[in-house]
């Protein structure tokens, strides 16, 4: 011990100045504890600031089984492994029969008290857990040492929150080192974690390894989502809700366990990527379960689709033509990393295409009437020497200065100010936000813009209201809302997948009817829409390559007949001269028909209907059948609803 204290004599503290800053381990200074102790707040010098800063001042209790070993290790742990999102051990003290840690003051407290509250959105869930994701892996795989840290007890206790809500790892008192350089790190241990949290092979085998951290990670990740401890004592007996938790996303029954007051605020993408992470940490074999690496890349991911949902939308309409033309085809999974590929340039024939915009043309490109193909920024300034389309007209490059090309164009400055956010908000956003389902928050017009643009459920969750980048309403109403009731023929199953929980399956049938009625108040006036069927197909698409009928009938009884595609033909087909033949051939494409596109979200979706918006309601029912009366089968026909959105 002597030893020890010698060479960590540069982070040991007097005992008299701890007694002092905590007014002698007075309770009014107790901040929180367990079964180690008390932790109490108070100012403290110590050698990293060399100032009085508020401080943890954690005292130890031999009574509840913190020995000398644990005491130590804490303290040769966090001097050796520093990382913003592990807590940072500023002291110690082992005079007096006491043992005491001292930390940097983590004033949210930690996550566990935090998980059922309302006011905790899911944008700042989904940080915390890539902060401690963070601190976790550099913890498996740290850089410039050979020595891996199994930390043996992650759970949300275990994660605190400083004052900006960033999250750090604490309490290494359980952790076992390893070598770094194994797949498997492999220890035979007599450690255990806490209950709910621990990894089922060690109860089995009594070994841990960095996926049993992994392990205890995942059970975090569905705290956070479901916004409850993963376990409860109850009259004595220990509740466990893990296998409930992985039984329901197995199930597709996520919208039953997640925390009712994040429903409305998750984007359907980043609750998937989450969801499906948080569902491999908990996988059985340890070679099945992520590396905390890989849990760091998709939280990455599952926040950038809740901060920026429409970014991966907006450049692959920008690029459409290109990206359709690059070889090999481009591998990325958000806006973000796509955004990376297209300022790197790309490949199309043997030639890099350079496709940063340039900004001193970016005005005139975002104006222009037509797409403008172009592979370096020599072709671009040819293109626009010639004349483009702006804004119906046509101007040449060199009859107009730069700064005045395009006299209204407006450039969007990036400000914070909520006058600015405001003029981006539709005049009734307040009779809007009336109509959500759940108590929406926020702080600033900036995040109610969000809110807005990413939507929430209405009319008892049977609605998603949103608005577009215009200002337009957008509305998706749920399957179970529109379908025209089929019990033989059809299904309501649980879908976590689906915004509104749930979806209709066709089960036997070669047709399906959908009718709906929306009030004049939730779409945008004197708008034309287009309506589209939001869907998922089977495994087995070959029963839907060919046309489908779509009939459809308005208020007033008026009916419209057109086709569409739900699977994308293999080649793009010729209208030849009998194209109203009610006979199907692969070389005789349908008049009017409409070819399905992939949305960001993962599903497909095919416009069915235009329609123009009065002050009135709009009312229309749609028949969708083989128009070949071949009467082939549509099961596995997954649908969520329809979306209306301005054209």
């Amino acid at each position: 011990m002597a030893s020890f204290v010698t060479e960590f004599k540069h982070l040991e503290i007097q005992l008299e100045d701890i007694k002092s800053a905590t007014n002698n381990f007075d309770e009014s200074k107790v901040t929180g504890g367990g079964g180690f102790g008390k932790v109490y707040a108070g100012e403290l010098s110590h050698s990293q600031s060399g100032e009085k800063s508020l401080v943890a001042i954690k005292r130890l209790d031999r009574r509840y089984g913190q020995g000398d070993p644990e005491f130590f290790k804490e303290i040769r742990m966090l001097s050796s492994y520093r990382h913003e999102n592990l807590i940072s051990l500023l002291g110690f003290c082992c005079q007096g029969g006491e043992m005491i840690l001292i930390y940097e003051y983590a004033s949210r407290g930690s996550l566990d008290r935090l998980l059922s509250s309302a006011a905790l959105t899911w944008t700042q869930r989904l940080r915390i857990c890539l902060d401690a994701a963070k601190g976790l892996s550099f913890l498996h795989d740290p850089n410039g040492t050979q020595q891996r840290v199994l930390h043996c007890d992650i759970k949300s206790a275990n994660i605190l929150l400083d004052k900006n809500m960033t999250a750090k790892v604490s309490d290494f008192g359980l952790s076992k080192i390893g070598p770094a350089n194994q797949q498997y790190s492999l220890l035979i241990t007599s450690a255990v974690g806490t209950p709910g949290y621990c990894d089922p092979l060690y109860m089995q085998m009594y070994f841990l390894t960095k996926e049993s951290d992994v392990y205890s990670f995942g059970v975090v990740l569905f705290e956070v989502m479901c916004g409850r401890l993963c376990a409860e004592n109850s009259n004595g007996r220990l509740n466990v809700y893990v296998p409930f938790w992985r039984k329901s996303y197995e199930e597709n029954k996520l919208y039953e366990i997640i925390l009712q007051d994040l429903r409305q605020q998750m984007d359907p993408s980043s609750l998937k990527t989450f969801s499906d992470i948080a569902s491999q940490c908990l996988r059985n074999a340890r070679e099945e379960r992520p590396t905390m690496s890989r849990v760091v890349e998709e939280l990455e991911i599952a926040l950038e689709s809740q901060e920026f949902p429409d970014l991966r939308l907006e450049l692959l309409t920008k690029y459409e033509d290109i990206l359709m033309a690059v070889d090999p085809l481009l591998i990325y999974k958000t806006g973000k990393q796509l955004k990376q590929l297209l300022s790197k340039g790309l490949t199309i024939k043997g030639k890099t295409v350079e496709l940063p915009v340039f900004e001193e043309y970016q005005y005139i490109i975002e104006a222009a009437s037509q797409s403008l193909v172009y592979r370096s920024l020599q072709d671009l300034k040819q293109i626009l020497s010639r004349g483009v389309h702006l804004n119906g007209y046509k101007t040449v490059e060199d009859q107009v200065s730069k700064k005045d090309k395009v006299e209204d164009i407006q450039t969007v400055s990036d400000s914070e100010s909520d006058t600015y956010w405001e003029q981006k908000l539709p005049n009734d956003y307040e009779e809007i936000l009336n109509l959500s389902k759940d108590s929406l928050k926020w702080t600033t017009k900036k995040e109610l813009y969000s809110i807005l643009r990413r939507g929430f459920l209405i009319d008892n969750g049977q609605q998603w209201l949103a608005v577009d980048k215009h200002g337009k309403k957008c509305l998706m109403l749920s399957a179970s809302a529109t379908w025209v009731t089929d019990d033989k023929n059809s299904a309501c199953e649980s879908f976590h997948e689906s915004r509104f929980g749930e979806v209709i399956v066709i089960t036997d049938a070669y047709r399906f009817a959908i009718k709906w009625g929306v009030h004049s108040k939730l779409v945008s006036p004197e708008t034309t829409y287009a309506a589209y069927l939001v869907y998922k197909l089977p495994q087995d698409q070959s029963t839907f390559e060919a046309p489908i009928g779509v009939n459809g009938v308005n208020a007033d009884y008026s009916s419209r007949y057109s086709f569409i595609y739900l699977v994308s033909p293999p080649h793009t087909p010729i209208i030849g001269p009998k194209f109203d033949e009610n006979t199907y051939n692969p070389l005789n494409r349908y008049k009017g028909n409409a070819i399905p596109q992939q949305r960001n979200d993962g599903w497909m979706e095919v416009k069915v209907w235009e329609f123009q918006t009065t002050t009135e309601s709009v009312r229309l029912q749609l028949f969708f059948k083989d128009p070949d009366y071949n009467r082939k089968n549509l099961s596995g026909l997954t649908i969520q609803g329809i979306e209306l959105r301005p054209i």
